[in-house]
C-alpha cells in the first residue's frame, strides 16, 4: 500500500513534468532521435540565509525561501522533524499539508499559530537544479508543565503554620 510520502513523491514529479522543468526532452520525428537541451542562463539562488526563528507557542511566523532566477525550477519545502522524518509541505506553490495554519504565498511559507509540532527544519530547495537549498530552522516555546501531587488547596487556621 502506498504510504503518504510515495504520494506525495508521485505528486511532485508529476507536477515536475507537467511544468516543464527537466531539463532534457527527446523528441522523435521519423526516424531520427535527438535531444534538446533547455539550459538556464543563470541557475536559482536564494536570497535569503540561513535563519534559526524562536517562536511561543500560539504566534505566527514566515519561513522565507525568496529566490532569484528561479525560471521554471519549482520550489520544494520541506520540514525535517526531531527525530529526522522529512514532511513534504509544498511543491511548486501547491501545499501538500491538509492543515489551514499554514500558507503558501510564492516563495514563502507562512505558519500560523505555531504549535510544538511545528518546530524542527524547513528545507527549501530545487530538486532539478544542483545543490541550490535553503535551510531555517524553527524553534516553538511553550510553558512548563508542573504537576502536583498535592492538593491545590489547604485550610490553615488563623495563626498556624503552614506545612507541606
Amino acid at each position: 500500500m502506498a504510504t503518504q510520502w510515495d504520494l506525495a513523491q508521485l505528486l511532485l514529479t508529476a507536477l515536475l513534468i507537467l511544468q516543464g522543468s527537466w531539463l532534457v526532452r527527446s523528441y522523435k520525428t521519423t526516424d531520427l532521435d535527438y535531444d534538446v537541451e533547455y539550459v538556464d542562463e543563470e541557475p536559482p539562488y536564494f536570497l535569503a540565509r540561513s535563519q534559526t526563528f524562536t517562536v511561543e507557542i500560539g504566534q505566527s511566523v514566515i519561513i522565507p525561501c525568496d529566490v532569484e532566477n528561479q525560471g521554471t525550477h519549482q520550489l520544494v519545502i520541506m520540514r525535517i522533524d526531531s527525530s529526522g522524518k522529512s514532511h513534504l509541505v509544498s511543491a511548486g506553490g501547491i501545499k501538500l499539508v491538509r492543515t489551514q495554519r499554514m500558507k503558501i504565498e510564492r516563495t514563502r511559507l507562512f505558519i500560523l499559530k505555531a504549535r510544538r509540532q511545528d518546530a524542527g527544519l524547513y528545507s527549501c530547495s530545487f530538486p532539478t537544479a544542483e545543490e541550490v537549498v535553503l535551510q531555517h530552522s524553527l524553534d516553538v516555546q511553550y510553558p512548563p508543565k508542573i504537576n502536583s501531587s498535592n492538593s491545590p488547596i489547604q485550610h490553615v487556621a488563623k495563626g498556624a503554620s503552614v506545612t507541606r
